[in-house]
């Protein structure tokens, strides 16, 4: 406890993150909170960057359709003997066409505006 609410501790703190992030950074900013929010910012891009394609692939799996030839409905091409919008891929297609304009659509342009006010 007491090391906690040391004053020192806090010196200690802003000496390790001037050693990780360089002094230049670490002067540019009024608080340590400010390059840490920061940093999560940054890693959670980069999360969703790494399992964007991966959502891609799994929702327009979800629900890509093809025609029978033999009897003429539409069927879950992932699971040929799923008919489409019937029972169970019906739910699963209430759930993949929100991911998929949230998602799929969404952080592109998420991504692309944050870059585009980074510039100004």
């Amino acid at each position: 406890y007491k090391r906690l609410h040391d004053p020192s501790s806090s010196r200690m703190q802003k000496l390790l993150l001037r050693c990780f992030i360089g002094n230049k950074q670490f002067e540019q900013h009024s608080s340590w909170q400010v390059v840490f929010k920061r940093r999560a910012i940054r890693s959670l891009f980069i999360l969703f960057t790494i399992v964007f394609f991966l959502i891609c692939i799994r929702t327009f799996q979800a629900v890509y359709c093809i025609q029978d030839p033999a009897t003429g409905n539409l069927m879950h091409y992932v699971e040929q003997s799923r008919q489409c919008y019937v029972g169970s891929h019906l739910i699963l297609s209430f759930f993949s066409w929100p991911i998929m304009v949230l998602f799929v659509l969404g952080f592109p342009v998420v991504c692309f505006s944050a870059i585009w006010y980074a510039k100004k």
